[in-house]
Order: structure tokens, then C-alpha cells, then sequence
């Protein structure tokens, strides 16, 4: 809570009025500050921390800003419609409030809480056609991504310019796209990509695209695609430690792969984008902005420990 209002560097002032008739007009001109804050994180792993937030942290840290301004909380995990997902916008969905935030709340815009994962990597919902032709002949060894490029890519007739589009999903297609299309040419792209850009084939901005999980994308936008932005951004680091093997409880707070057996292995690529991702984070905070805790994985298996959240008798160490 303190660090938090401590992001805000707001100025102690006497409550102000809500709001005024504009000069001329009746239009309505808010005379506060607003704190409109987007709130960044892998989902399954960081669902506890996030529940804290919006159901203990949150309410006080709005009560302890009413004096300066009022806040507004992006939490799309319940912020992005069926139809945004079939249609593949959910990146630019969270782009644009990243954007929007940056814009309205300049002291403080971006709450970053990164865990054990790195997230979920999206197929890139279009390609210029020269990259599209590129991809798909660097998929020739592997006839099964290769049809699946095919079939899930088409040419827009109506993108200007012109654009290959990941097909839009319906109820005929989802069942096939998320458990069938999705692991198979998500991982043969990304590896595709990567080769072609080792060679000079496709640049650096059309791999990350490609590359980066929906995670990563917004740690760029909000954070460190400007040093002026770590003035606004504050960011909580949870490390698990005592792991057991992954199963059926670790592997939500784990990047896994399902193998053609069923069984599940470690995603050692994705674990090591996330390291890269949280050290260059640490480094482009300061310290009172980087907030790092350590938790203990459970004995039983069950999961993590809850001693680092807030509860309605307990201040926790970070919020």
C-alpha cells in the first residue's frame, strides 16, 4: 500500500471538487487527478495475487487517493469479450489500454507482477504476404505445421494493405484451433521465425510479434519501450522455490508442454524468455520500485504458500 502511493509522488492537498461547468459551455471538466492504472500478468499463476489486489489492496489504496484524484483498475481478465478473443484482438485490445492509461496517468499507469511463468504466446493475427510465403517455405520440413499454416491463414481481400489473416474462430472451429492448431504451429512458427531473422530474412520487430508471449508485449509497451516510463510503472517478483517434478499442480505455475504421450515437460525455452524478461524489468527499475518475494511451494504438492498475501488481518510485506 505505501509503495504504491509512494508511486504516485502526488502532492497532499485539500480535497478537491469533483468536477465544474466548463466557461462556455455544460460540459463537465473533472478537476482531479486520475489514476488510471493497467494491471500486467501471466493469469493462472498470479490468479491469487490478483484477487488480493482487487479485493483488499485496491479498495484502500482508492480510499487513501480520494484526496488527490480517483482511481480506475484495467484488469483484463475479466475486460476482453468472447468475439475480441475469436477475432484474435486480444494483444491489440491490451495495447490500447496500456496506451490509454499512459496517456490519462502519467505518476502511475503500470503494475507488472511476474511469477514462474512466461505466459501465453499467441499465433500473430497477420502477416504481410512476402513474410507469409517466407514462413511457410521455412515450414516445408514439417508437413503437419505447413498445412496447418495453410489452412489457418488467408489472404484478407479486404486489408489495405494487402495482409495474410489468421482465420477468425466460430463454434465449428474453436475445438480445432486451441487443443489441435494452436501447439502445433505456435511452437513450428516460432522457430521458423527465429531461423529466418538469424539469416536476414525477417526482422527483429516481425520475430517479436511472432515470438513474445501476450505478457512480454505488454512489458514493452507500458515499460521499457521509453526510459520515461519508469517513472509510472512499479513491478512485484514472486520466485517459488522448492519445486516438486511438474504434475498436475505445479504445472500451473510452470510453462509446460504436453508430449505426444500425454504427459507433460518443463517449456525450457519459455523459462528462459522469462528470466531475460525479469532481469532486464530489475534493471530498468530502481529498487523501490521492484518488489521481490520469495514463496515456498507446499509439502502436500498443493500449491504455494499464502503468507505473502494481504488478508483482512494481515498486511502483507509487498501490498
Amino acid at each position: 500500500m505505501d509503495s504504491l502511493r509512494q508511486c504516485l509522488r502526488l502532492p497532499r492537498v485539500s480535497p478537491p471538487h469533483v468536477g465544474k461547468r466548463g466557461p462556455a459551455d455544460d460540459t463537465y471538466v473533472r478537476t482531479q487527478k486520475l489514476i488510471r492504472l493497467f494491471v500486467s500478468s501471466t493469469f493462472d499463476d498470479m490468479s491469487d495475487e490478483r484477487n488480493a489486489l482487487q479485493a483488499l489492496v485496491f479498495p484502500r489504496f482508492r480510499q487513501r487517493c480520494a484526496e488527490v484524484g480517483w482511481v480506475q483498475v484495467v484488469d483484463l481478465r475479466w475486460g476482453i469479450r468472447d468475439e475480441a478473443t475469436d477475432e484474435h484482438r486480444t494483444v491489440h485490445i491490451c495495447m490500447e489500454e496500456i496506451e490509454r492509461c499512459a496517456r490519462s496517468s502519467p505518476h502511475f499507469n503500470f503494475l507488472l507482477l511476474l511469477g514462474d511463468r512466461y505466459g501465453y504466446r499467441p499465433l500473430t493475427d497477420a502477416l504481410p504476404p512476402a513474410e507469409y510465403e517466407k514462413l511457410l517455405a521455412a515450414l516445408t520440413p514439417q508437413p503437419a505445421a505447413a498445412r496447418l499454416m495453410r489452412e489457418w491463414y488467408a489472404l484478407d481481400p479486404n486489408a489495405l494493405p494487402p495482409t495474410v489473416a489468421l482465420r477468425k474462430l466460430d463454434d465449428a472451429t474453436r475445438a480445432a484451433f486451441w487443443p489441435g492448431a494452436l501447439p502445433v504451429l505456435g511452437p513450428a512458427l516460432r522457430t521458423a521465425a527465429r531461423a529466418l531473422h538469424a539469416s536476414r530474412a525477417l526482422s527483429a520487430a516481425s520475430v517479436a510479434f511472432i515470438n513474445l508471449s501476450v505478457t512480454e508485449q505488454e512489458v514493452l509497451q507500458g515499460l521499457l519501450a521509453s526510459p520515461a516510463n519508469v517513472q509510472g510503472a512499479a513491478c512485484y517478483a514472486r520466485s517459488i522455490h522448492g519445486w516438486t517434478p511438474v504434475g498436475s499442480a505445479s504445472h500451473r505455475f510452470q510453462d509446460v508442454r504436453r508430449q505426444g504421450d500425454g504427459s507433460l515437460q518443463l517449456d525450457s525455452e519459455a523459462a528462459a524468455m522469462r528470466t531475460s524478461l525479469r532481469k532486464r524489468v530489475k534493471a530498468f527499475l530502481s529498487k523501490d520500485n521492484y518488489w521481490a518475494h520469495d514463496v515456498q511451494w507446499q509439502a502436500d504438492g498443493g500449491g504455494i504458500s499464502s503468507d505473502h498475501l494481504p488478508s483482512s488481518s494481515r498486511r502483507s510485506s509487498l501490498f
